[in-house]
């Protein structure tokens, strides 16, 4: 026991053992520098008898490696982001990792904070999840935080746009945004409003641009598409359509969800639709469907 009463300190375990500081941290901390006899077993006798316990961030830093593994995502809130930082903490405790999870509440300069606090963390790999800005300055800086931390011997891996010159997955959100757009016009819709989106934000930018060009390719005006752009959230204000809105449009009063219609066929005068007995009112004989590219993460 430590004779102050607390845990005891490395540098007393060096005093009981009559070494260097230096000497105990080798032999108590796994430095590949060996510590011959009869040094280490007085270093190891000194530290069970003052009940000395190893701290595993001096471990780390005498080894050169460490067991911590940082994560770093958009919104915790959002399912995508829970969804990928489960998978990747399932992932590391199964190869005995742990996880340092951050969360940037969307805000890029976080994103440049959090990878130099784990480049100083010494941290063994980190994940960065999450659409790249519009801002290059701010992409480059992040940037340059990831290549001094690949050069120390780090290793990065990313969900997002290829811009920070490491393994990405990438997400095609261009050719999916625009496939769903086809498919909706398969479907009969002809009116689409697009909840797009922080305008600053790649991914908003690449699903908008895929999703009206998908419409284009299928014969569909770009002018007669209702975008509104407004923060990633839940509450986000988005009742307000943007200035590239066409002349009249308003959002249904009824909801502020995204809507696209499809017309359907007028049934013959003086008769009224119906469903066949048995089953329910067919959406597209009755009223307009919800139907929209949500251009989240």
């Amino acid at each position: 026991m430590a004779p102050h009463g607390g845990p005891a300190r490395l540098t007393e375990v060096a005093a009981r053992a009559g070494v260097s500081l230096a000497t105990a941290s080798r032999v108590l901390n796994g430095s590949e520098r060996v510590v011959g006899e009869p040094h280490r077993s007085r270093v190891l006798t000194a530290a069970r008898q003052l009940g000395y316990r190893v701290n595993p961030h001096a471990q780390a830093i005498a080894r050169g490696e460490s067991n911590l593994v940082g994560l770093v995502v958009h919104d915790l809130a959002d399912p995508y982001f829970f969804t990928i930082a489960d998978g990747v903490m399932q992932q590391c405790e199964e190869r005995g990792l742990v996880v340092m999870l951050a969360s940037t509440r969307r805000d890029p300069e976080r994103e440049v904070e959090y990878m130099a606090t784990l480049r100083a963390q010494r941290a063994r790999a980190v994940v960065i999840v999450g659409s790249r800005t519009a801002d290059r300055e701010v992409t480059g800086r992040l940037a340059k935080e990831v290549r001094a931390y690949a050069e120390s011997g780090g290793r990065v891996a990313c969900v997002s746009q290829n811009r920070l010159g490491t393994n990405t997955v990438v997400v095609e959100n261009r050719a999916g945004a625009r496939q769903l757009s086809q498919e909706l016009v398969g479907l009969g819709h002809r009116r689409f409003a697009v909840l797009a989106g922080p305008p600053d934000l790649v991914t908003a930018r690449d699903r908008k641009t895929g999703f009206i060009d998908g419409l284009v390719r299928a014969g569909i005006a770009p002018d007669d598409v209702l975008v509104v752009h407004g923060p990633f959230t839940r509450d986000a204000d988005t009742t307000r359509p943007s200035s590239s809105s066409p002349p009249g449009c308003r959002r249904p009063a009824s909801s502020p969800a995204t809507t696209s219609s499809r017309s359907a066929p007028s049934p013959p005068s003086g008769t009224t639709a119906s469903p066949s007995p048995g089953t329910s009112p067919s959406p597209a004989s009755t009223t307009s469907r919800p139907s929209a590219t949500s251009c989240r993460h």
